[in-house]
């Protein structure tokens, strides 16, 4: 039987953060830390147990399955050189319409270079600023590229379609760190940065003022969520699709574990297995892979290239379907994305020379994306600087983004963590790595008005799971139109026949 797996952005009742000693242990009791010592042995136990499963299948499948052929790694660089070579005219070859561009953020007097690709790469005309603008954001393990089945399907005249590289993963700069905030001010100055260029001109009490949306799927998604919750001036509509609200699924989670404590000290262990099931299963089944990620780095460091990159090599399948023949062309362009540039590409145009490094040494990338995971981005605080909240009054003074202020009104009666904006969210239940009873059921305390998800399977035995950008492509494009088009109609039926919704949630 062969193993999946889905990543997704932390969801435990149990961080997975190094233990620090406290800066004043007076003010700790010896149960604290006893406590805290023993729940991360815990997670290292986890973590143990999950990498070396890895590394035994890495090792197995080298042993007893016949490795990739010269081929494969010949047309899997070949990709690599055609999607991240810059030419003269900044065309990404295959990917028709699309252009490379860079942006340098400034994030407290030090730029970070961010690199994207778009299909409208000056767009500085009226008629450019006319139209709506998507922000696309990816997931881990993945970058830009993942989006393009998405892209090239809504490439047309009304759309201006931005997706840029998280930053340390395919042409993006690494970052010193990947806490909340060294990550957030970069995707959002990235955010103010793109408004300000593609709709700046654009007069605010317009009836056809165009929209700004952001979407975001997996690591994006949970990113997203927190820029339309916390910065919800920056955005008009947020498109979530298999990644979670995670101060939701964190409350979620912990919701079930308190109640299936109930359950036990009445001695009702049926009701407690059921309640507390969904809870345990994605701490410790299917996030297992998050405690390893938060083991010691030279553990984990190998991991990506260990037994001919059989564990990126699995998730490109799965990225695909889980698709039998593990050398068809959809895997070799799905392990080029998540590869990102080879060397020859880094140094093909401006990229930055953390690029070039991470081209260089495979190991050190895969250490690098997996950061995103063990520096407390997902649900860390963020404590936005004076230029953030500066930037965030000015957009208040220039914007109706938030439905005429209605939400800065609705934040103190809301959990920490709800969405400001209103939120469109496609949920494959299908999603090995993300419980949609922890991540999607509840939900509706965290949607802001005019909301939906949906929730649905494959048809007739498609198989879409954890990648829906990739898999379900069709359906996310029709959905982006849809808001794109002012919510026009049914959702349901611009989402086709070839996906069976199982149900809605609406707000």
């Amino acid at each position: 039987m062969e193993t999946t797996t889905s990543p997704g952005p932390a969801i435990s009742t149990v961080t997975p953060t190094r233990y620090s000693h406290p800066q004043n242990p007076s003010r700790y009791s010896l149960k604290t830390f006893v406590v805290s010592l023993a729940l991360r042995g815990f997670a290292y136990v986890i973590g143990i147990q999950a990498v070396s499963f890895f590394y035994a299948r890495a090792i197995y499948d080298s042993y007893n399955s016949k490795p990739p052929s010269a081929s494969f790694w010949a047309s899997v660089e070949e990709e690599r050189c055609n999607l991240w070579s810059i030419k003269l005219d900044n065309k990404v070859k295959g990917i028709d319409g699309f252009y490379h561009a860079f942006e340098d953020v400034v994030v407290e007097n030090k730029e970070v270079r961010m690199h994207y690709i778009t299909n409208s790469p000056t767009a500085k005309s009226s008629i450019e600023q006319s139209k709506d603008l998507i922000v696309l954001l990816h997931g881990w393990p993945d970058d830009c590229m993942v989006w393009r089945n998405v892209l090239t399907q809504l490439n047309d005249d009304s759309l201006t379609l931005i997706s840029s590289d998280i930053p340390g993963h395919g042409g993006s700069q690494n970052l010193r760190d990947y806490s909340p905030s060294s990550v957030l001010p970069v995707i959002f100055n990235f955010i103010l940065s793109m408004r300000h260029r593609h709709l700046s001109s654009v007069d605010k009490n317009s009836t056809t003022k165009p929209k700004l949306i952001l979407i975001g799927h997996d690591w994006g998604a949970a990113i997203s969520a927190r820029i339309a919750a916390e910065c919800p001036e920056l955005v008009d509509q947020v498109i979530l699709t298999n990644g979670p609200i995670v101060n939701h699924a964190l409350s979620r989670s912990q919701q079930n574990l308190d109640l299936a404590s109930a359950h036990l000290r009445d001695w009702n262990l049926t009701k407690a297995w059921k309640t507390a099931r969904p809870s345990l299963i994605q701490m410790f089944l299917r996030s297992s892979y998050i405690w390893a990620y938060n083991l010691p780095m030279p553990s984990i460091r190998p991991l990506g290239t260990a037994g001919n990159m059989w564990f990126l090599r699995l998730i490109a399948r799965a990225a695909n379907g889980q698709v039998e023949n593990g050398e068809s062309e959809s895997v070799v362009k799905s392990l080029a994305e998540i590869l990102g540039p080879n060397t020859s590409a880094a140094n093909s145009g401006s990229y930055h020379n953390s690029v070039g490094s991470r081209a260089a040494n495979l190991n050190g990338r895969f250490f690098e994306s997996i950061k995103l995971y063990r520096e407390g981005l997902a649900s860390g605080l963020w404590e936005q600087s004076s230029e953030i909240k500066d930037a965030r009054t000015l957009l208040k003074s220039t914007t109706s983004t938030l439905a005429d202020g209605k939400a800065s009104t609705m934040v103190s009666s809301r959990p920490p963590g709800a969405l400001n904006v209103p939120l469109t969210m496609l949920w494959c239940l299908e999603d090995v790595a993300l419980d949609y009873h922890i991540c999607v059921d509840g939900l509706e305390d965290y949607m802001y008005e005019s909301s939906i998800v949906v929730k649905f399977k494959g048809h007739k035995g498609r198989k879409i799971g954890h990648w829906v950008p990739v898999t379900a492509s069709d359906e996310l494009a029709r959905a982006v139109k849809w808001v794109a088009n002012g919510k026009q109609g049914d959702l349901i039926k611009a989402l086709g026949s070839n996906i069976n919704v199982v149900d809605t949630i609406k707000t």
